[in-house]
């Protein structure tokens, strides 16, 4: 393929990369690559239905697997507030603090171990039971509760018709 004069300078050109050799020899280091003294590592656990409740959850196998520190569940994690309001959205809910289920993928457990694969594998060993619940699939459901809305965002709605007829 040849390059054009003006091509090359819709491009530019080349820039010399300092990292190149050590990339393509595998001399460089990634962030992967590096550790700290007593690194702890976490896997999350995420729920597998959209809506209900936790009815149980069995952490006794993950918490005895190797290299496991802890495992954080609503039952036993540290009570957080939610978070300070900023200009556009609320904050979201603090996360394993009920065992309420709001949505498909909401964290349930987050297991903490010395290395990421230890703490994926306990991962895997949480069994969750759930109590489900009917998932709203529309703000228009009937089931569906308001949530409050602290900023007053989209409160009040005007006549479309009127003001195209006025227009």
């Amino acid at each position: 393929m040849t390059v054009t004069v003006e091509t090359a300078a819709v491009v530019g050109p080349g820039v010399d990369r300092v990292d190149g050799p050590r990339k393509v020899t595998g001399a460089a280091r990634y962030p992967s690559d590096f550790g700290f003294p007593n690194l702890a590592h976490a896997a999350l656990v995420r729920s597998t239905i959209a809506a209900g409740t936790i009815s149980s959850i069995e952490t006794d196998a993950a918490e005895s697997a190797a290299g496991v520190l802890a495992v954080l569940t609503h039952k036993n994690a540290p009570r957080l507030h939610r978070g300070r309001r900023n200009v556009m959205t609320p904050p979201p809910d603090p996360p394993l603090q009920t065992d309420a289920i709001d949505h498909y993928g909401q964290y349930v457990a987050v297991v903490v171990a010395e290395t990421p694969q230890q703490a994926a594998a306990a991962a895997r060993l949480v069994e969750v039971d759930y109590d489900r619940g009917q998932a709203l699939l529309s703000a228009e459901d009937p089931n569906a509760t308001p949530k409050s809305n602290p900023y007053h965002l989209d409160m009040q709605r005007g006549d479309v018709e009127a003001a195209l007829a006025s227009a």
